[in-house]
């Protein structure tokens, strides 16, 4: 057991130094990185940020969606968007009949993640109506899906109008601006700037009609609840979607009691690299709530209602940000040396205490050495997968190690 130990931990060590000397090679000449120890280990620091094609793959879009604006203009574009993968799991659970011919009216479209999205699985638009205000985005729509017709405003849409001129919309898509309900902005929800919280769409239609001025974007809801409740004249079962980030349970409780079902949770770590919590709610798939029906009051705006996305969670892919690093990347993505040094001297080694814990090679990573080294071609498959998590499992037992040694106080 002794010799297999010895040979895991020298595997480790090949794969790291191997993996360290690639980094640096694809490094620039003048950012070859930092040097810092924690807790006995060394380490080279570098800091780059991602880029718009690495963006694209967070947000899983096809290869084939091509930009046109500036690099800052694609960041912008993909982080306002949707993650398309998945999108496309809450859009696969329309009735394949309803997707052979298909009326679109997307509100907020950006760079059109829902035609992406409807198109990746399978559906036939006849018709995708598109209300943006973003030229930057248009450009990108337009550049793409040509066909794409732009309405400007979702405050100036007038369903009558739209109604008459292109049919009635087989469903209403849209993310609704989601800052002041994020966790990380200022947490104002919906209200006025003179600080009146708005709960139903009758109160806000009446604050607009008086033109009163609203706090942020996030009020911008009521419009998509103005529109899908206009819509609903004309078809009372017209699908629906909406994605807002997760918020306080007060205004989930107030966006669910409006659009009338429970949203569900989903992160999309699960379908790629990237950690993004959001909440989607829609009639695509709907469920009871066991139990809760008797007990609802209609006029609380923030009661909860009966009724909830009955869509399964998708399946983990086990996707990872290494997955989706370019193997290269320019020089100007990189941060310069002396200021990353900088920065890792401000930096308290406790708050990297999730990395610093991690061994940095992986289980895949060193299957893969283990696999294409003549040293280990007499093993079998599964002996040389048990190799590999040895290996992997001793760095993390030495690295745990050597920081409870070290820092016993975290």
């Amino acid at each position: 057991m002794e010799n297999k130990e010895a040979t895991a931990r020298d595997v480790y060590r090949k794969v790291k130094e191997k993996q360290l000397k690639e980094f640096q090679e694809r490094m620039p000449e003048n950012k070859q990185g930092v040097e810092f120890e924690a807790n006995g280990v060394k380490y080279v620091a570098a800091i780059r940020r991602l880029t718009p094609q690495e963006c694209a793959e967070l947000q899983t879009m096809p290869h084939d969606y091509e930009f046109v604006t500036s690099e800052t203009q694609q960041y912008k574009g993909l982080g306002n968007g949707w993650n398309i993968e998945t999108i496309k799991h809450i859009f696969s659970f329309i009735p394949k009949i309803k997707l052979n011919n298909l009326k679109v009216l997307s509100l907020f479209d950006g760079i059109s993640g829902g035609q992406v999205s409807l198109r990746g699985i399978g559906a036939n638009i006849t018709t995708y109506l598109a209300s943006e205000i973003d030229k930057h985005a248009i450009a990108n729509t337009m550049h793409n899906f040509p066909n794409t017709i732009q309405l400007g405003s979702v405050t100036d849409l007038n369903i009558d109008e739209i109604v008459e001129k292109y049919g009635v919309p087989d469903i209403l898509i849209g993310g609704s601006p989601c800052q002041s309900f994020s966790f990380s902005g200022k947490m104002k929800g919906m209200s006025t700037k003179s600080g009146e919280e708005i709960y139903t769409l009758e109160r806000y239609l009446e604050l607009k009609s008086q033109g009163f001025q609203f706090e942020g974007q996030s009020y911008l809801f009521w419009e998509y609840m103005r529109i899908l409740t206009e819509l609903r004249k004309y078809n009372p079962d017209i699908y629906f979607f909406l994605e807002n980030v997760k918020m306080l349970e007060k205004w989930e409780r107030c966006l669910s009691h409006a659009i009338g079902v429970r949203g569900i949770h989903i992160n999309s770590a699960l379908v790629s690299a990237q950690n993004r919590r959001r909440i989607y709610w829609t009639n695509i798939k709907t469920k009871p709530v066991a139990g809760e029906g008797l007990f609802y009051d209609e006029s609380d705006p923030f009661a909860w209602p009966p009724l909830e996305v009955d869509i399964p969670q998708p399946e983990d892919r086990g996707i990872v940000i290494k997955d989706i690093l370019q193997e290269e990347a320019g020089e100007k993505y990189y941060l310069k040396d002396e200021t990353v040094a900088q920065l890792m001297a401000r930096t308290d080694k406790r708050k990297l205490k999730d990395y610093l814990l991690e061994p940095q090679v992986s289980v895949k990573e060193l299957l893969w050495y283990i696999d294409t080294s003549d040293e280990f071609s007499a093993l079998t498959g599964k002996e040389k997968h048990e190799l590999a998590e040895l290996s992997y499992g001793l760095e993390k037992q030495r690295l745990e190690g050597l920081y409870n040694e070290n820092d016993k106080s975290v």
